[in-house]
């Protein structure tokens, strides 16, 4: 089921989420979704999903660049080094820094779930966790359905802190306590990792930014 209210005729909406479009809400023991679209129409959509599982939230993809707390971008590189090669530049290219952010609703209720992925080239590639808890890129699109508890696709992305709109954490779906962050790496660049932590703990290499490209 879908309502669809036009945002400017109808209300003015302030939300700490509105940077991802989508918010989650419960009436009646039913869950619904809103989420504004690039036209500006609020859309209620009633979740579906009976059992643990994600599925992707229709028209979400987001193209976003990733900034961590010194303003670099998130640059790409998912045809070098298996996949698992990213850097954080000041100048970033923005053929490789334009991520689109998927929205999927699921039932967990961990957080507010994403995945990641990038074109270039003419191909799509996706960011997921492998089971040596490294980040890598894979060749191919989102699925739309994915069943199971744990996943190595999705993140939930959180609130940094209280009080603080615009910097956030992304939990991985498939390791509990374990965050995107970023780190030295060689020549004095840096890299995005998989980093154990508590979400309370506050770490600046944990936070993140979501910027229009």
């Amino acid at each position: 089921m879908q309502i669809q209210l036009h945002v400017f005729d109808v209300l003015r909406v302030k939300l700490s989420m509105m940077d991802t479009h989508q918010c989650r809400f419960e009436m009646s023991d039913t869950e619904f979704y809103l989420h504004v679209t690039e036209r500006g129409i609020l859309i209620f959509i009633e979740s579906e999903l009976q059992c643990d599982s994600w599925a992707k939230v229709p028209n979400t993809p987001l193209k976003s660049i990733i900034l961590n707390c010194f303003k670099q971008g998130l640059e790409a590189y998912p045809e070098e080094l298996n996949g698992s090669c990213t850097l954080f530049r000041t100048e970033y290219d923005k053929d490789r820094a334009i991520f689109e952010l998927q929205v999927y609703k699921d039932t967990t209720r961990r957080g507010f779930p994403v995945a990641f992925s990038i074109k270039y080239n003419g191909k799509t590639y996706y960011l997921y966790c492998t089971s040596s808890k490294e980040l890598s890129f894979k060749e191919g699109a989102l699925p739309a359905y994915i069943s199971g508890t744990t996943s190595d696709i999705i993140f939930y992305q959180k609130t940094f802190s209280r009080g603080d709109v615009r910097g956030f954490l992304f939990e991985s779906a498939l390791v509990g306590n374990h965050f995107l962050a970023f780190q030295d790496g060689e020549n004095g660049s840096q890299k995005l990792i998989l980093k154990q932590s508590f979400e309370d703990e506050v770490d600046e290499f944990k936070r993140f930014q979501i910027s229009a490209p």
